[in-house]
């Protein structure tokens, strides 16, 4: 086994497609730094076709189901495969396998696990897996493992309940490289605000599309992001209804949805659960004014440098009221660009 071999686990796979995890590990993979480092990289069946050229990551392609046992079996199979090619440092985003961290640590592998959020609190899982993932939280507090959080919030917790300490690293953003040709020059007048997340209930969806729902806030909202039952079910037939709502379904093509982003007057941030959103990091990138679902993690990032909403009234008020265009979010320190994110996780594949 090579010390120099890490396991990038529990993405979706590179090219980063999806989410802050998909894009750490792009990150990772193409900085100078790490060029010393093999990188292995389980990835869904579905990239096979899709060209990675990095001479320092093998690629391992796999079938992945649907449901959180798909999920669950897709990393089971991942970890395994990365320590049959020669893995010796294992780094998991996310502690859906938190289980299987001890038995790992027993046969002498580096284990690196970016825990994410406090993952029970969400409202979509049911009681079995809010206890499966209660347990998993227990077991990665518990286990020797080298820690990752994405927030002080998310950290001050673990310390707070379970004393397991932890290295704080937070999300970059790629926007600079295209904010010099859509920020400033956008050729549209059309005034709008805009969304990005998952559809999920925690995020608050149900309560931004209220909001704009009514014909008086005085701006149109347009979504972006994959759809869900709940969005489906709940969210559409009130969107359906109203002429100030366009829900444009997900933008994986980053150029493009920078360029929806630096276009709008506004950017709404419902997200309430989870640490720190790397949307949120990209929204103070671009510059636009913000409006923040009111909580610890979204403040931490902001501080006073945002508008804040509880429910769909607060944010009527808010956006109607015209208050929040004369705030500019804040200038994100060092900390949160990709340079010092990349030197932080170096640090810990070198203990």
């Amino acid at each position: 086994m090579n010390k120099n071999k890490i396991a990038l686990l529990c993405i979706r796979g590179l090219p980063a497609q999806y989410g802050a995890y998909d894009q750490t590990s792009h990150e990772l993979v193409s900085n100078e730094e790490c060029k010393n480092y093999s990188f292995i990289v389980p990835c869904e069946n579905s990239l096979s076709n899709t060209p990675y050229d990095y001479t320092n990551t093998q690629r391992i392609f796999l079938n992945k189901t649907s449901g959180g046992i798909g999920t669950i079996i897709y990393g089971l199979k991942s970890t395994f495969l990365a320590i049959k090619n020669g893995a010796k440092t294992l780094v998991f985003f996310g502690y859906g396998l938190a289980p299987i961290f001890p038995f790992l640590k027993l046969f002498g592998y580096r284990v690196i696990c970016n825990v994410d959020g406090i993952e029970w609190e969400r409202a979509k899982w049911g009681k079995i897996a809010k206890f499966y993932f209660k347990f998993c939280e227990f077991i990665s507090a518990y286990t020797p493992i080298l820690r990752v959080y994405d927030a002080k919030a998310i950290k001050d917790y673990y310390i707070r309940k379970y004393n397991a300490k932890g290295k704080l690293i937070y999300y970059g953003s790629d926007t600079k490289q295209f904010n010099q040709d859509y920020s400033k020059d956008s050729k549209s007048n059309d005034k709008f605000a805009i969304v990005v997340m998952r559809m999920e209930p925690e995020n608050n969806i149900l309560n931004i599309v209220k909001a704009f729902s009514k014909k008086t806030i005085g701006i149109k909202l347009k979504i972006i992001g994959p759809s869900t039952n709940f969005f489906e079910k709940i969210c559409m037939p009130m969107i359906a209804k109203s002429k100030n709502i366009d829900y444009l379904g997900p933008i994986y093509d980053r150029k493009i949805l920078i360029e929806k982003r630096s276009a709008a007057s506004v950017y709404i941030h419902g997200h309430s659960v989870g640490g720190t959103n790397p949307t949120l990091v990209e929204a103070c990138h671009i510059r636009k004014p913000i409006i923040a679902h009111d909580n610890k993690y979204n403040r931490e990032v902001l501080k006073e440098r945002g508008f804040f909403f509880k429910d769909s009234d607060d944010l009527y008020k808010i956006v109607s009221k015209n208050e929040w265009k004369n705030i500019i979010p804040p200038s994100l320190s060092s900390d949160y660009e990709w340079c010092t994110i990349c030197q932080k996780y170096i640090s810990l594949f070198e203990l």
